[in-house]
């Protein structure tokens, strides 16, 4: 497959992260694959969000799964990155698969489960909001590797990705039994051995977060397929 190019959050950089500016910065940039993370809210509404506090990337405050939906798009998530951005509001999956899916946009939606108690709620809402959505561009990712698991059993045909922070003998048995064909690492703990051993298996690489076009270059050149990035228009050659 030819190198992709992953906007990371959105066009993170430079705009508000997990939000409809920063995703719209993305097709002026030529790139068509995004990366995102879900939240669920108190009312099992999936929303755009990283955290599981508000505050960093809000007026708000306190648990995300503690406000209902209608509370949390009142809140402004603009203003802690530029004043240009003020009263930019959090985006529900709904809204964003609703732009995304007519633009043919991959989406990567990285499951975020704060609490036990949300898994089932969790997959269950995913599968509800995704139903009629095309599945060639639809991607779902976590670092919680039972959470995929849970997953798969419930759909044998989503494209699933487990991410991790550091590579380990489990690696290549989880993909497996995910059937998985892409694992996501860190970029900048990843060594040359480790990226050829895992191509070897004929998984694909994606790595994040990767900002600096030397570093892309060089993972590049050791096979790594994806690069996830806050400013991916920034990569050099592989933006062109």
């Amino acid at each position: 497959m030819p190198h992709h190019l992953c906007a990371h959050r959105g066009m993170s950089k430079n705009f508000p992260e997990n939000t409809m500016p920063a995703f719209a910065a993305m097709l002026d940039a030529g790139i068509s694959y995004l990366e995102c993370d879900l939240c669920l809210t108190k009312d099992q509404e999936i929303i755009i969000h990283h955290d599981a506090e508000l505050g960093r990337t809000s007026n708000g405050q306190g648990p995300v799964h503690e406000h209902l939906l209608a509370d949390l798009q009142q809140l402004d998530a603009g203003s802690w990155k530029n004043d240009a951005f003020a009263g930019t509001h959090i985006p529900s999956l709904k809204e964003l698969l609703a732009w995304a899916m007519p633009r043919k946009i991959t989406c990567n939606l990285e499951l975020k489960i704060h609490g036990y108690s949300q898994r089932e709620v969790m997959l269950d809402q995913l599968q509800k909001t995704c139903a009629d959505m095309p599945n060639e561009l639809l991607i779902y990712s976590s670092f919680d590797i039972p959470l995929l698991h849970q997953f798969r059993k419930k759909d044998a045909q989503a494209t699933l990705i487990p991410i991790y922070e550091t590579i380990g003998d489990h690696l290549l048995s989880d993909a497996q039994k995910l059937e998985a064909k892409t694992i996501h690492v860190d970029g900048h703990l990843l060594c040359e051995e480790d990226a050829k051993n895992i191509t070897k298996q004929g998984l694909e690489i994606g790595c994040y977060t990767i900002n600096e076009p030397d570093l892309a270059k060089k993972l590049t050149s050791w096979g790594v397929d994806i690069m996830i990035s806050d400013c991916p228009d920034e990569l050099g050659a592989l933006a062109n």
